[in-house]
């Protein structure tokens, strides 16, 4: 009888493995990706701040079936309050099955994201005197508070109970207990500083965009203090707390420029001089200024800033941190990443000669003791809207074979810069290629009559001269990071504007005699719409800069953020449209009107059911449209039928299943050979 043949184990594992592989490349591999239920910063992935889920639920091939699950209108802010603080403008937090988000009246609330019931609400306990120290930023009475909350922050590891964190636009800064929304701590880290406190401090602080940012891993709580872009601007700081009890322990304080008198003209060169790395771009490449000939580097920065015009009572220049999203934090490294505003008086150098430093700018700071490590200006001496804002994303990259952290950076220039996070070196940068530049050039830093003669743009005309970006930047929103395709998102805008030149320093004429910011160098209320408006989203390789798609929006500004999840761009538009990019190409999915006003991106989390959604809000304001309450909406894809399979679950499935076929497949033909060779 003859034997029957036998495939080898060679053969039988080499087409196991092929199956394998072929089933492991497929789309369902990206199941293996465990996505987070939870939406933990302003931008998630904090303190990272990618504005990025790595969930599947909501996905490209399904996001035009998104369904309003509820909606949560937003009550009208109380009687006294200001038309801009209707609202919420806030990207909202998810954690364990609650939305969390604040109005622009000081409220804040926490949702059932099942279905938009409310858990709590807390009417933030404001104070009340917070006029006798804080100038206001529009103009108003004093005493009514203005609402302009940018974000709220969650903590699970301080104090043994997750947290909800902000700080009010009467400094005080809040930590509430994320289950009930009791105040557990409330404190106000400027009264003990005003006046006084303030070394150098010749200007005025307002009540705009206080800024803070918490290590919890290390327990530090930094804090910064706003000022006007106009020529009352105050010293800025920032301010190192310990926050691992409800009692705050100052730590250190770290000034961002000069004192405001003229008195240390070598502050700016000592700051370099003791930090490890220092570069200013002067719009084609980074100088290294560390590398500099001393003698050329004091030249250039001894006097920076000059006297700020002070009067011996008043000083007519300043600048302190930027605001918008979150900073990020190397937890492991103690160390900080954040931007700063431009120079006041805005369109007015007048007053503020060299450089500037450090406005404009990216810096790295120790947290454990608020020393500077690198600093990167990214416009010497400013005469624009062109300051930091906006999120900070650390990330990491592999450069020259190794791992590296990289710093992602949009500035409101519109430039997006990619910056090793050890040392501020700049790693590539992107021109915008969508962004009309009109009449706005980047200064030569080593060029002395560029620096301190030259104090707008057209000087000395004071003939009305049309800008473009204009008086709000080409890039006011965060941008949003991929990891897994490695491609850094940002959305740029084109908005021209006609400037009238104004004076700055001490009231001459009626445009800088106004009841809240004195002069920004142009007359504020006589800036008007030049040509034609419209945004470009783009797709940027993070490891080059390179473009890999873009998008345009026609006839509209860009505010707020990208949201990247799913292989979906979420792009929140003025107009109240939600357009759903194909993360890919840039190709539209779907488009959804909200019939609103989007000012910032959405989020994404599971309910208490694990049940995924997006949560977005939707509102109006002065600047950025008619004011109005508006609401706090969840959307999500309809739920399966029951009896039915979702096509992602059939896809884990078979894969298991194939699996386990192979490997018993495997298992019996290795035992049939094993036997076939014992019995012949």
């Amino acid at each position: 009888m003859k034997a029957p043949r036998t495939k080898s184990a060679s053969r039988i594992f080499g087409t196991a493995s092929l199956l394998f592989a072929l089933l492991m490349t497929s789309e369902a591999s990206a199941q293996y990706v465990i996505p987070s239920a939870n939406w933990n910063g302003p931008e998630n992935n904090f303190p990272l701040n990618w504005s990025y889920d790595s969930q599947t639920t909501i996905n490209s091939e399904n996001v035009g079936q998104l369904q309003v699950k509820w909606t949560f209108p937003v009550p009208s802010a109380p009687q006294g309050q200001f038309s801009t603080a209707e609202g919420a403008m806030v990207t909202p937090l998810i954690y364990e099955g609650v939305v969390y988000s604040v109005t622009n009246w000081h409220r804040v609330y926490a949702l059932n994201l099942e279905n938009g019931n409310v858990v709590w609400s807390v009417d933030l306990p404001l104070m009340d005197n917070y006029s006798r120290y804080l100038q206001p930023s529009v103009p108003g009475p004093l005493g009514v508070p203005l609402g302009h909350y940018h974000a709220i922050f969650l903590t699970t590891e301080l104090w043994r109970e997750p947290l909800i964190w902000l700080v009010s636009n009467t400094y005080q800064v809040f930590a509430l207990k994320a289950t009930t929304g009791d105040v557990l701590l409330n404190f106000n880290p400027f009264v003990s500083d005003r006046y006084t406190g303030i070394a150098g401090n010749y200007g005025l602080y307002d009540e705009d965009t206080p800024n803070i940012l918490i290590d919890q891993r290390n327990g530090v709580l930094m804090f910064s203090p706003s000022v006007t872009e106009g020529d009352s601007a105050g010293r800025g700081f920032l301010e190192g707390w310990d926050v691992t009890s409800p009692k705050p322990q100052f730590l250190w304080r770290t000034y961002l420029i000069p004192p405001q008198d003229g008195s240390a003209p070598n502050w700016s060169l000592d700051s370099v001089m003791n930090m490890s790395h220092a570069y200013i771009f002067d719009g084609q490449a980074a100088v290294d200024l560390k590398s500099l000939p001393h003698d050329q580097l004091s030249q250039m920065l001894v006097g920076d800033w000059g006297n700020f015009g002070f009067n011996k009572t008043h000083s007519f220049a300043g600048a302190s941190a930027a605001w918008g999203g979150s900073w990020a934090i190397d937890e492991h490294a103690k160390v900080a990443y954040i931007g700063t505003n431009v120079p006041g008086p805005v369109w007015n150098a007048t007053y503020r000669r060299g450089p500037d430093l450090w406005t404009a700018s990216v810096l790295a700071l120790n947290l454990t003791t608020g020393s500077l490590i690198w600093g990167f200006q990214t416009m010497p001496h400013s005469l624009g809207d062109f300051d930091c804002s906006w999120n900070v994303m650390l990330a990491n990259q592999t450069i020259g074979g190794q791992t590296t952290p990289v710093v992602y950076k949009g500035c409101k220039s519109g430039y997006v810069f990619a910056l090793d996070a050890s040392t501020g070196r700049m790693l590539w940068y992107l021109r915008p290629p969508a962004v009309k530049y009109q009449a706005v050039t980047f200064l030569n830093p080593l060029n002395s009559t560029q620096m301190d003669k030259y104090n707008w743009y057209g000087y000395p005309s004071t003939k009305p001269i049309v800008q473009n970006p204009g008086d709000t930047g080409a890039l006011e929103s965060d941008l949003a990071f991929d990891p897994a395709k490695n491609t850094v998102f940002a959305a740029t805008y084109n908005d021209p504007k006609r400037f009238m030149y104004s004076d700055v320093g001490p009231p001459k004429t009626p445009e800088n005699l106004t009841t809240w910011e004195f002069s920004w160098g142009v007359q504020i209320l006589k800036i008007h719409p030049a040509g034609i408006s419209n945004t470009t989203v783009y797709a940027i390789d993070a490891a080059d800069g390179k473009i890999r798609w873009n998008f345009t929006i026609p006839n509209s500004e860009y505010r707020g953020g990208l949201t990247v999840s799913g292989g979906v761009v979420y792009v929140s538009t003025l107009d109240g449209t939600m357009r759903m990019l194909d993360e890919s190409n840039g190709r539209v999915l779907s488009t959804r009107s909200m019939g609103g006003s989007l000012l910032i991106q959405p989020s994404i989390g599971d309910d208490a059911n694990g049940a995924k959604a997006l949560v977005l809000t939707d509102m109006g304001s002065t600047r950025w449209g008619p004011p109005f309450p508006g609401f706090i909406q969840a959307l999500a894809v309809p739920e399966t039928p029951q009896g039915a399979v979702a096509i992602g679950q059939l896809l884990l499935a078979t894969q298991v299943v194939a699996l386990v076929a192979i490997a018993c497949a495997v298992i019996l033909a290795v035992a049939r050979i094993r036997s076939t060779r014992r019995r012949y």
